[in-house]
């Protein structure tokens, strides 16, 4: 006996989708291009009225399917290619067990289900514990968004620091302050004796 070929292969398939799913991607690609033929007799049809009169909308119509079907055959490429992805998108795979196979599924124990109870919480804790170290991120991010002002005053006050020490002769800071920790006078008292820089 000789082994079936392809042909008959894929008719086999396509009676084996229609008769478990109610579908398979001929019935698809068909019924869209039916569609796109329907359309394209309508839009001629409608011109037809609107262009005709009582003695050219004889002739017209005689033409009309001609028409149509230069209209689907331009847009013939494009539906091969629409197609083309019905029958990827559309097939049925081979693994998927009809109702009548049912039996042959894997059938759960009830160490199974302990196994699937066990993994179910596991996953609850998990969740729990990221909900957690979520809330603890957003508190950090807060407490960061909060120091932005005081890190953004301090850098502004180092700023004022830099131009107003360069203002200043500092060969003799180190005399200046010496002097005000032995002699504990007012700080602004001693600022003043503090030279500028030339």
């Amino acid at each position: 006996m000789d082994p079936p070929n392809s042909a008959t292969m894929e008719l086999g398939q396509y009676a084996y989708d229609l008769k478990y799913f109610t579908f398979n991607d001929l019935q698809v690609s068909a019924e869209r291009e039916f569609l796109v033929r329907e359309v394209a007799r309508k839009v001629v049809g409608h011109a037809i009225n609107q262009i005709g009169t009582p003695k050219t909308s004889a002739l017209l119509e005689a033409q009309k399917e001609t028409v149509v079907d230069c209209i689907v055959k331009s847009c013939s490429d494009k539906i091969k290619c629409l197609r083309d992805l019905d029958s990827k998108v559309f097939r049925i795979p081979s693994h998927v067990l009809q109702f009548q196979d049912i039996r042959l599924s894997h059938q759960y124990t009830s160490e199974d289900e302990e196994q699937r109870l066990e993994a179910l919480e596991a996953l609850k804790a998990r969740y729990r514990e990221n909900l957690v170290m979520q809330a603890l991120l957003f508190l950090e991010e807060k407490q960061y968004e909060d120091m932005e002002d005081i890190i953004q005053e301090e850098m502004e006050f180092h700023s004022r620091i830099h131009e107003t020490r360069s203002l200043y002769n500092l060969s003799k800071l180190p005399k200046f302050i010496s002097q005000m920790s032995t002699s504990g006078q007012d700080i602004k008292k001693m600022s003043c004796d503090l030279p500028p820089s030339s």
